[in-house]
């Protein structure tokens, strides 16, 4: 019986028995084929299409003349018309690889040309449903446009690139991106600027001739009055430190009652200095447009009465108000 064999060229050959399990030429195109020790063992033609994305599909002949939809990108492929094996995804058919003259000579000594019969074609058509169901798992079915195979974002008939992802449908790779951070807003002294961050910061240095009159005047009495507060510090070191002095050399005294006493003294110091801090911190505050900063420069006003009514009046002028609303 003869054994049906199905050539990549489109050819079907039907080969005598006596030549299984010996590799033949194909009278057509001359490729080397290797012919089952079974007829059983011959495997079923189909269809060959290969999508732009790179999926290969093999596909009933039935389906010859119709359009599927590949399974990874859904693009919608146009199965070529029966008889074409090989086909991409624009239709056109593949030629079969050529074999090295040397081996093909080889070969022809096996068999000769008169003894294989053309086949009918029809030898491999028995497929069963398993191709079907297996088409309509995976809903093979036409869509309106084809379909990144990376993101599945639907894209249009002549797209190159996923703009969603970067994949580019020609070369089969995505783009490599860049991920930039946007600098984060100072809310005490607005967006960072390029000098800043060349400076490793991100806050910029405010220029006080672009304040506002009232800002400016408030964040200036801010400082006059850290300032004064300093100048009350160091006379009170002044003042302090002999008699701190003269405790810790007494000799009667214990070393507990030394060190407390010492300790009181560097306590009154350091709050003392946290106050000057404040005020110069709240005039950088002020200076950035930070509303905490007003809030807190009319807290200190009301705490420095009398003399705190400046900054009560420069906080509370419009010029602020405006400056200060984030």
């Amino acid at each position: 019986m003869p054994i049906q064999v199905k050539c990549s060229c489109g050819k079907s050959l039907a080969v005598p028995d006596k030549y299984a399990g010996k590799r033949i030429k194909c009278p057509g195109c001359e490729s080397a084929l290797t012919v089952p020790a079974q007829a059983a063992a011959a495997k079923p033609a189909t269809i060959s299409v290969k999508c732009k994305c790179g999926k290969t599909l093999g596909v009933k002949p039935d389906l010859a003349g119709k359009k599927v939809k590949c399974p990874t990108c859904q693009a919608v492929l146009a199965i070529p018309a029966a008889g074409a094996v090989r086909a991409t995804a624009s239709g056109s058919q593949a030629k079969p690889a050529p074999k090295a003259k040397a081996e093909l000579d080889d070969l022809s000594g096996d068999m000769g040309l008169d003894d294989i019969e053309p086949g009918s074609g029809n030898a491999f058509d028995d497929l069963g449903g398993g191709l079907d169901s297996l088409l309509d798992e995976v809903n093979f079915k036409a869509s309106e446009g084809p379909r990144c195979p990376e993101c599945r974002t639907e894209l249009t008939e002549d797209a190159v690139l996923c703009v969603k992802c970067g994949y580019n449908l020609q070369t089969g790779k995505k783009l490599k991106t860049v991920k930039v951070e946007k600098a984060k807003k100072s809310k005490l002294l607005g967006p960072p600027t390029a000098a800043a961050k060349s400076q490793g910061t991100d806050r910029p240095k405010i220029d006080p001739s672009t304040l506002p009159s009232a800002v400016k005047n408030l964040c200036l009495t801010l400082k006059i009055f850290g300032g004064l507060v300093i100048a009350n510090l160091l006379a009170v070191i002044a003042m302090t430190l002999p008699m701190l002095l003269a405790v810790m050399s007494n000799p009667q005294g214990g070393m507990a009652e030394k060190y407390g006493f010492a300790a009181g003294f560097f306590v009154v110091y350091g709050l003392i200095g946290g106050f000057a801090y404040l005020y110069f911190k709240v005039a950088n505050m002020v200076a950035g447009g930070d509303s905490s900063g007003r809030l807190l420069a009319i807290i200190f006003g009301v705490i420095s009465l009398p003399l705190g009514a400046i900054l009560l009046f420069f906080a509370f002028s419009k010029e602020t108000k405006e400056y200060c609303k984030a």
